[in-house]
């Protein structure tokens, strides 16, 4: 079947998510048409002589990567034993990735349950129902130093006519560090893997060290989990408010006034709306996102310029963005963001400062004052076992805190600044 479309500027909104939806339909079905193709081409050995294997066909004649070839013919051997895994395909119940993951798994006795527990399943929870299936042992502690990449130095071209001079190339950029690996083990067991800078390295073991008293073994999972529980906790109290100690525990009477949200209305919201945003879109699911989640007021602040607990909820930055242009207009914020990013982009940015120079302080040493390990103040009376307040977020590796979060404008900063 073949789909004409025209350019798809010219498309207004609904006919354009019309053809996406349309196209993605026919994608599967050829998708899976392919799996079978495959499959038989497979079966008879039709890559023989020109192809030593079946990858090596995919990969030199076909064209496909070699990530894309090993899943597919995977998929396909997995659809030539049962049906359904090409069926789940067509109808674009799993994704090839999911497949992929699923088909060394699939036995006469597992196949329909698996399939079923992965339909419309993301690629992480479909790791998680292999992980519960087919658990894998724990992964050991380590902290090795990763071997550094040679980057190759830059050549001067060679020159041309008489006169010319030659010309420098600019230095190759070095390759990015591998992304991080947050893959499950079991239920309840995950593998973390990430990338660190010495300095990160340097605080795990001051950490490591001086948490011995309370983790003897050193055990880098239960380390990271203290640090990661200070961190959240100090930065819910302060964004929403939460776990500090209230003035009143009572709402305020009446909208309050002021630019800024009362603690007791920010942690309110947030409790009632579990950390999550409250977005409902059309199709009636509400949005999943619990990052760069801002409180939104839905009588719009600048129109009202006050705060009142049930009229504010949690959205996230897309939805809030998008709740701002449907109430003022794309125009008036495209305009808002171009001014808060101008405003940002001026803004002097001060140079960042190494360990041992003025006015930087070790990232271990509140720790150490919690724990009564520095020397360079009087000792502090701690009761054993606990950490004092100001160890709070005090440990916890750069690469795993929270960045701040550029200014950009959502509904709640509209018209209230000059």
């Amino acid at each position: 079947m073949t789909m004409t479309i025209q350019d798809p500027r010219e498309l207004d909104d609904d006919t354009l998510l019309t053809v996406t939806r349309a196209l993605v339909v026919r994608d599967n079905d050829n998708e899976a048409d392919l799996l079978e193709v495959l499959a038989e081409v497979d079966e008879r050995r039709l890559y023989l002589p020109d192809h030593t294997s079946m990858f090596a066909f995919c990969t030199a004649e076909l064209g496909f990567s070699e990530a894309v070839a090993e899943n597919r013919i995977t998929v396909a051997r997995a659809g030539r034993r049962f049906p359904r895994v090409v069926a789940m395909r067509r109808s674009g119940a799993i994704h090839l990735s999911g497949l992929r993951l699923l088909s060394p798994h699939l036995t006469d006795d597992s196949a329909d349950r698996l399939l079923s527990q992965a339909t419309h399943k993301s690629k992480r929870q479909i790791e998680e129902i292999v992980a519960c299936h087919a658990p894998k042992p724990p992964v050991a502690d380590s902290i090795r130093k990763v071997p550094e990449r040679r980057v190759a130095e830059p050549v001067a071209a060679e020159p041309g006519p008489l006169f010319d001079a030659p010309r420098p190339t600019a230095p190759a950029a070095p390759p990015p560090p591998p992304p991080a690996v947050v893959a499950p083990l079991a239920p309840e067991r995950y593998h973390v893997q990430l990338t660190a800078s010495r300095e990160l390295r340097d605080q795990i073991e001051q950490a490591t060290a001086l948490l011995r008293h309370r983790v003897p073994n050193g055990d880098l999972a239960t380390i990271f989990g203290l640090a990661l529980g200070l961190l959240i906790d100090k930065v819910k109290k302060e964004r929403f408010g939460v776990g500090r100690r209230p003035r009143s525990s009572k709402l305020p009477e009446g909208p309050a006034k002021g630019r800024d949200i009362p603690d007791a209305i920010k942690r309110a919201v947030y409790e009632r709306d579990g950390g999550q945003c409250t977005f409902v879109g059309p199709n009636g699911s509400r949005c999943p996102e619990r990052g760069f989640i801002e409180l939104d007021h839905l009588d719009g602040f600048a129109r009202r310029h006050e705060h009142v607990a049930s009229r504010i909820t949690l959205r996230c930055r897309a939805h809030n963005g998008y709740a701002a242009e449907v109430m003022y207009g794309p125009e008036l914020m495209a305009r808002k963001r171009r001014s808060a990013q101008a405003a940002q982009d001026a803004r002097p940015r001060a140079p960042r400062r190494r360990d041992g120079e003025a006015g930087h302080q070790s990232p271990v040493r509140p720790v150490a004052r919690a724990v009564g390990q520095d020397r360079s103040r009087p000792r502090a009376s701690v009761p054993p076992g606990q950490l004092a307040p100001t160890a709070q977020g005090a440990f916890v590796p750069q690469s795993l805190a929270t960045a701040p979060e550029p200014d950009s404008p959502s509904r709640g900063d509209l018209e209230a600044r000059p």
